[in-house]
């Protein structure tokens, strides 16, 4: 494997030599016509500047003539502009001569790595028969344990299969232990089930008769409330009726007072209708007062009678209110009962199918 691994490295750093060496190549041409372009601007500014030199020269002997200033100042201003070229040219070449020596020592590294492939390859190659040796023994050792581990294999197998037997054979125990449990749960399920149905007519019955005790409770509370309400304003009127004619009485004895300082004929025939009307005054006095006092009595005994009918009646509302709060309350039991029958019916199910299945 380590021959094998250092000549496929051999053939690896041998295929990226050419394309190296190819961008290396690559890289000489643009440098030489970047030398040349080089040359050739600092040839013109070689040029250019010993005539600015001259022209310069010339322009300070003839200081008045105009055209040789001028063609001074156009032939210094051409220097100054091959200057910047031959700076940009400069520049150019520096960066080629950079991509050329980037270039070169990669194909120094591949032909390096061509050259240390082979030597590690000869180096292995010297080594194949020691390491042949090895591989047979390693190759007898690796049969032998190959031959152990699968003996400890079928050990491990065979003792596998005894702790799932054993493990399985627990299983079936639990769920045939929860089967019966969840048996005695339905069991009892069922049976409160049963009890709470056979409480709930007794409920409803109850429930009946306290509604017909309640209804009975209020017509009597209604009736007894009707007949107070018609003492109460026959009381009212009747004490209305004894201070009107206490009112009148005391008028009829004021006037029959001034009848009776009058002493003509006249005065004293009104004096004998004014004592006669007060004496039929007094006397509906004294029956207004007698009516009075039964209607009050009457009055009293009605309001007592209210107050014992309103309490039978709110009795009566207690009693059918707590009863059909029983039946409520057993409708509620019933139903969570037959609920937890159905999911215990469900579990007890599920667990003989497990048990099955364990089986």
């Amino acid at each position: 494997a380590d021959h094998l691994a250092a000549k496929a490295e051999i053939d690896k750093a041998t295929k990226a030599v050419p394309a190296v060496k190819k961008a290396a190549d690559a890289t000489a041409k643009p440098l030489e016509e970047a030398r040349k372009v080089l040359v050739d601007k600092q040839d013109k500014h070689k040029t250019v500047m010993a005539a600015a030199t001259a022209a310069k020269a010339a322009s300070v002997k003839l200081k008045d003539n105009k055209e040789s200033a001028a063609a001074a100042t156009k032939i210094k201003a051409e220097a100054d502009k091959l200057v910047a070229e031959v700076a940009a040219a400069q520049k150019n070449v520096d960066g080629k001569i950079a991509l050329q020596k980037a270039a070169q020592a990669k194909l120094v590294t591949a032909e390096k790595a061509v050259v240390e492939a082979k030597a590690k390859t000869e180096t292995v190659g010297k080594r194949m028969p020691e390491l042949d040796k090895a591989a047979i023994g390693s190759a007898d050792r690796y049969e032998r344990a190959k031959l152990a581990d699968a003996t400890a294999q079928r050990r491990l197998d065979d003792a596998q299969s005894l702790h799932d037997l054993a493990k399985l054979d627990s299983e079936l125990t639990a769920q045939r232990t929860k089967g019966s449990a969840l048996a005695k749960d339905l069991a009892a399920a069922k049976s409160l089930v049963m009890a709470l149905s056979n409480e709930q007519p007794k409920h409803k019955a109850a429930m009946a008769s306290a509604q017909q005790a309640n209804d009975r409770a209020f017509a009597v509370r209604v009736q007894v409330q009707k007949e107070m309400t018609s003492k109460q304003a026959a009381a009212k009127a009747a004490a209305e009726a004894i201070v009107q004619s206490q009112a009148s009485g005391k008028l009829l004895a004021e006037a029959l007072a001034l009848a009776t300082q009058a002493n003509d004929a006249e005065g004293q025939a009104l004096k004998v209708r004014l004592t006669a009307t007060k004496a039929h005054a007094d006397e509906a006095i004294q029956k207004a007062q007698v009516v009075d006092a039964v209607l009050k009595k009457d009055l009293s005994e009605i309001t007592a009678l209210f107050s014992q009918s309103d309490a039978k009646a709110k009795d009566a509302a207690a009693k059918l209110a707590a009863a059909r709060q029983m039946v409520v309350d057993g409708e509620t039991k019933l139903a969570a009962a037959r609920k937890r029958t159905a999911e215990v019916t469900s579990q007890v199910s599920v667990s003989g199918a497990a048990v099955k299945e364990l089986q």
